[in-house]
């Protein structure tokens, strides 16, 4: 099954200057990090600080990926800003998320991100159910075109899949310009692939360098991938949790 970009269903969005969009905390410390990426490689697209849910931690590390597009169509990734900032006491860690989807979502999208959420509680300690209600829900997942009023407008299909926001904000979009399937045809972006990664956003975790990565920022057309051993134990170190 194939979703087209055609199709009703919302999408993922691209501002090379996010960063100047969202506010950091005031320790802020920026570096340069070039990352050349293949022609027919997209970026994923981070769109807000490194939270966690219910912060864990006394301190929390804040992360920003601006993506910017080069020519010929090769991705490159632009400044990464970190900043640290004091949280205070701990709270509570909540596991137990709910999601739902914007009116008109693809009944074949929907079981394609289910999957991906089936896929990280499998690993972790987290659980996944979805409501009916979309303006409850923690995690809020939809498609979208252009500027969909989240102040991170798409640019059409210039290579960012979906952007994710990190806690608590949980709002996961789609960008309709790009054409998603179902299953690894060539050509077209495996939609669970792209659900596994932005959920890792939607945790807190920040891209990373390890290729083999979910949470590596570029994924190949036709291509497929898991979880890998770093991504969850990633997680785990996030949380404190059990290893």
């Amino acid at each position: 099954m194939i979703y087209h970009n055609r199709q009703a269903l919302s999408g993922l969005s691209l501002s090379p200057t996010v960063d100047d969009q969202y506010p950091t905390p005031a320790l802020v410390a920026s570096a340069h990090q070039p990352l050349l990426l293949s022609p027919i490689m997209v970026v994923f697209h981070v769109l807000s600080a490194d939270l966690r849910w219910s912060l864990p931690r006394d301190w929390t590390i804040f992360w920003l990926s601006v993506v910017q597009l080069q020519p010929l169509e090769v991705a490159r990734i632009g400044r990464v800003v970190a900043a640290i900032a004091i949280i205070g006491a701990r709270p509570p860690t909540k596991y137990q998320l709910t999601y739902a989807f914007s009116p008109g979502t693809n009944s074949d999208a929907k079981s394609a991100v289910a999957r991906a959420f089936s896929t990280w509680a499998s690993n972790t300690q987290f659980t996944f159910s979805e409501s009916p209600n979309h303006e409850i829900a923690d995690l809020k997942i939809g498609f979208y075109r252009g500027d969909h009023g989240d102040g991170a407008p798409f640019n059409g299909a210039n290579g960012i899949l979906a952007h994710a926001f990190a806690p608590t904000d949980g709002r996961f979009h789609f960008n309709e310009d790009h054409s998603f399937s179902m299953e690894p045809i060539a050509g077209l972006f495996h939609l669970e692939t792209v659900a596994l990664h932005e959920i890792g956003h939607l945790f807190g975790l920040a891209h990373s360098q390890v290729q083999d990565t979910i949470m590596f920022p570029g994924i190949a057309a036709g291509t497929t991938k898991g979880l890998n051993a770093d991504d969850i134990q990633g997680l785990k170190t996030l949380y404190d949790l059990e290893a």
